[in-house]
């Protein structure tokens, strides 16, 4: 097994508080885009994302058609934030009536 040396330099303790705090801020966004990605959406926060939003009737019709893919969790309907994200190439271009 291999040594390992362990420098200690002087450092301000200003500039390692501020690299810490850059380290722990990076790790937390990295968390909360994870989170985000497998977060579930209720069928009306679904169609609110899109601009103009659009109705749970073509919400229901994409669905059916496999646009989209629903999960029921004790008898309700959600979707997963990152599976609608990435359907929306698909769904780009969508007719309001």
């Amino acid at each position: 097994m291999e040594q390992q040396q362990i420098v200690l330099s002087p450092i301000p303790l200003d500039l390692l508080k501020s690299a810490i705090s850059e380290i722990v801020r990076a790790e937390l966004i990295t968390k909360e885009q994870r989170d985000l990605q497998e977060k579930l959406l209720s069928p009306k926060e679904v169609c609110q994302l899109f601009q103009p939003s659009i109705s749970k009737v073509t919400l229901a019709k994409w669905t059916n058609a496999g646009k989209l893919q629903k999960h029921t969790l004790a008898g309700r309907t959600y979707y997963k934030y990152s599976e609608v994200f990435a359907s929306l190439q698909t769904l780009k271009k969508y007719n309001r009536n």
